[in-house]
């Protein structure tokens, strides 16, 4: 045998491992033969999130999260789409022309505009309506989809905690916490405070001429403040307000005249005619000829007249002061004064005998952007005696016209 063979020295010369594998194998049979990663000793924390990993408490919570983050997406999907509903109601609801109110005692000219106004009420009241079924169904429709998901994920744990909706009192306040913010953003009550306060809005224009006609009785002018361009009722016949700017403004002047008994047999009309002058400091820089009103929609600048409901008075449609941006000089009037200037004539329907003429203007200063503000201090009204210009502007149509025929 060959381990008795060796010799002493041999035997104390042995690599001392193969004597400590030897002794380890003899010990311990098993450890010879293990080839096997050794197993970490987990630590007492680690085993004990282990175990909470399957308890019922873990996955409540990440239940709980889930769901709370289901939700807040949902609610911001549902801001979105009801910031989009009240911006569109405020947008449209600033495009609904304002109606005009004299402010005067009369009776019957108190009421001028009213007509008018019941439509632009109607037209609020349909818009509100349609807004506020919109935002209400929006908010039915994300109420029961943020129940929805908080049910769905409760049963899934079987949640039945007594007194909510859910199952769990936490998902029933994470549902009840968006709603409730929903609804402070739709904000239904608010939609109905914008449309009383648009409802309440007229423009008023003030007497500024009372002028009494012998025999026929009194010529009466209204003027309003500067209103948005936007806000002013203008006959749609007129013109577009599109390409004015919230900002670009003008006045509303509505002419009348009340009868005496003696005169509700006299034929009347109101013919108007306009020139404009540039000014820089005061100083007339140009100045365009008379012409008939190209505004009244009539080429002899006869003036439309409104119905209020009496044939001892005479009220003209408003007559609001443009000034159109796309024409071609529109660009070197920047930095500009503007003024429009008008003469209403009050006729003879048959024989265009003149009754009586008022002087109106109204006047902008027009920005180096090109925005249009009412220079308020250079509104002037005044009866004019012996005017010509109506009478010129025949003359010179009637030659014309002849010129025409030859």
């Amino acid at each position: 045998m060959a381990f008795l063979s060796l010799g002493r020295g041999d035997f104390m010369n042995t690599d001392r491992w193969t004597l400590r594998g030897l002794l380890v194998a003899l010990t311990f049979p098993g450890a010879a033969c293990s080839s096997g990663p050794e197993e970490v000793e987990k630590t007492p924390q680690e085993l004990a999130r282990e175990a909470a990993r399957q308890s019922g408490a873990w996955r409540k919570k990440r239940m709980m999260m889930a769901t709370k983050s289901a939700i807040t997406q949902l609610l911001g999907q549902a801001s979105e789409r009801t910031d989009a509903i009240r911006s569109q109601y405020e947008e449209v609801l600033n495009t609904v022309q304002k109606t005009l109110h004299l402010e005067v005692a009369d009776p019957v000219l108190e009421q001028y505009g009213d007509t008018e106004w019941e439509v632009f009420r109607t037209q609020i009241d349909t818009l509100q309506e349609g807004t506020e079924s919109a935002l209400q169904e929006l908010l039915d429709d994300y109420g029961r989809r943020f129940w929805g998901i908080a049910e769905s994920a409760a049963q899934r744990e079987r949640g039945s905690e007594v007194g909510t909706r859910s199952g769990y009192q936490e998902l029933d306040d994470v549902v009840e916490a968006s709603l409730a913010q929903l609804e402070r953003q739709a904000d239904v009550e608010g939609v109905d405070q914008l449309a009383r306060t648009r409802k309440s809005q007229r423009v008023a224009l003030g007497r500024k001429i009372k002028h009494e006609v012998e025999g026929l009785g009194k010529f009466l002018l209204f003027v309003s403040a500067p209103e948005d361009v936007r806000d002013l009722p203008v006959p749609s016949r007129a013109r577009d307000t599109s390409g004015f700017e919230r900002i670009d403004q003008s006045i509303a002047c509505v002419a009348a005249f009340h009868r005496s008994d003696e005169a509700m047999d006299t034929p009347l009309r109101l013919v108007q005619a306009v020139r404009y002058r540039v000014e820089r400091g005061g100083v007339i820089l140009e100045e365009t000829e008379w012409k008939f009103d190209p505004r009244t929609g009539d080429e002899n600048g006869v003036v439309p007249l409104g119905d209020v409901g009496d044939p001892a008075y005479l009220a003209s449609q408003p007559m609001v002061p443009l000034i159109e941006r796309e024409s071609a000089g529109f660009a070197a009037l920047h930095n500009h004064t503007l003024v429009a200037e008008y003469r209403l004539r009050l006729e003879n329907a048959v024989t265009g005998e003149e009754h009586a003429t008022l002087a109106w203007q109204a006047a902008w200063l027009i920005d180096y952007r090109g925005q249009l503000r009412v220079d308020f201090s250079e509104t002037e009204e005044r009866v004019v005696e012996d005017d010509l210009v109506i009478s010129d502007l025949r003359a010179a149509q009637l030659l014309s016209h002849a010129e025409t025929r030859r």
